[in-house]
């Protein structure tokens, strides 16, 4: 029997933007694999199904010139990646490539334990479920390495991911790209200052490392600027008032 492997997605509400772009780099994670693993003896198709009731996708290999085994190779080379990404293993997996590892990447950028929308995603392939999150999105920059550095500024809204014997940890999310931009203090003072920003927006200063997609992926910030909450801002009321006052 062939091997399904499967997505869940959980949250406290999921949109279809989310939704959309999950499936999507899902399937072409999967398809990708196959692909590269198809000089082996065939094509493989998945046949997709959704489980009743749930955000659970179901996904499996099937071939006519695949033997079973060989598409349930498939499905265990990919969960096979996976866990190598886990565990930081500083090696491509078999059948992988940059662009699966970028299609893993975007699944773990939709990954927000703390956000309102997919707030986890894992796969399993009959197993223990494996969690797509920020030790993939890591694993997956370190192999692709870095496009440039230069210096510059990374905007959206800071999270803490906890205090370590190196410092503190916490990225930064871009609410246009979706992205978490990871964050390297130069001081303990900025380290304070970010805590006291924490679920804030901010803007982070300093040299900004960029991967081959041109998307920041880390900071090492040397500055760092607070935005005033929106309810702070003046009202479309005030702003008429002043200028009418002006005038």
């Amino acid at each position: 029997m062939n091997a399904p492997l499967e997505i869940k997605l959980e949250g406290r509400r999921v949109t279809a933007g989310a939704f959309r772009k999950a499936v999507g780099a899902f399937l072409d994670l999967v398809e990708g694999v196959s692909g590269n693993l198809e000089n082996e003896g065939g094509e493989i198709t998945w046949v997709i199904e959704v489980e009743k009731g749930s955000a659970i996708l179901r996904a499996t290999p099937t071939s006519r010139q695949f033997p079973n085994k060989l598409c349930e190779r498939v499905s265990h080379v990919i969960s096979s990646g996976i866990k190598e990404l886990r565990n930081h293993s500083g090696i491509m997996p078999e059948g992988f490539s940059e662009d699966t590892l970028m299609y893993l990447r975007t699944l773990a950028d939709l990954a927000d334990p703390e956000g309102d929308d997919i707030q986890k995603i894992a796969i399993r392939n009959g197993g223990e479920p494996l969690l797509i999150d920020r030790h993939i999105a890591t694993s997956a920059d370190d192999l692709l390495g870095e496009g440039y550095e230069a210096c510059g500024s990374v905007e959206g809204f800071l999270k803490l991911l906890g205090d370590t014997k190196t410092g503190l940890k916490c990225t930064i999310s871009d609410p246009f790209t979706n992205r978490n931009v990871r964050c390297k203090f130069s001081s303990t003072e900025l380290e304070d200052k970010a805590i006291r920003a924490f679920r804030k927006r901010v803007a982070a200063y300093g040299v900004v490392k960029y991967g081959r997609d041109g998307n920041a992926s880390s900071v090492t910030v040397e500055d760092i600027d607070e935005f005033q909450p929106d309810s702070d801002l003046p009202s479309y009321r005030d702003v008429e008032e002043i200028w009418s006052q002006k005038a």
